[in-house]
């Protein structure tokens, strides 16, 4: 039979063992743990900022285009503004040119009336 020394001083090896190993490994697995929650905390950020980012750049673009929008909207409006506000000034002074053009044609027809009718009461 063995010798149950040898048995015991087994046992205390192995239980020596398992008390220096089951810390390193304990230890081992915080660290993963660590680094798992180090790397989600990081691709966190990492993903907030592009999406901080891409908002900004998303707004800029907006206010851009809608600036540009603006833009043409008020070239447009003073355009229409124009030749709304010329066609009266058009329209008053093709009324002067006719309305002396009338004028002209009247005095002649009276002029010319007036001559025809002059030799005939002498």
């Amino acid at each position: 039979m063995k010798n149950p020394q040898l048995r015991g001083l087994s046992a205390a090896l192995a239980l020596a063992a398992a008390a220096v190993a089951l810390p390193a490994v304990a230890q081992s697995m915080s660290e993963r743990v660590s680094d798992s929650a180090e790397n989600a905390w990081d691709a966190t950020k990492e993903g907030a900022a592009k999406a901080y980012d891409t908002t900004k750049d998303t707004a800029a673009k907006a206010y851009d285009a809608s600036k540009k929008a603006a833009g043409k909207g008020w070239d447009a409006a003073k355009r229409i503004g124009k030749k709304t506000s010329d066609a009266p000034a058009e329209g008053t002074e093709k009324a002067k040119d006719a309305s002396k053009q009338a004028t002209r044609k009247v005095t002649a027809a009276t002029t010319d009336g007036a001559k025809k009718a002059a030799p005939a009461s002498k």
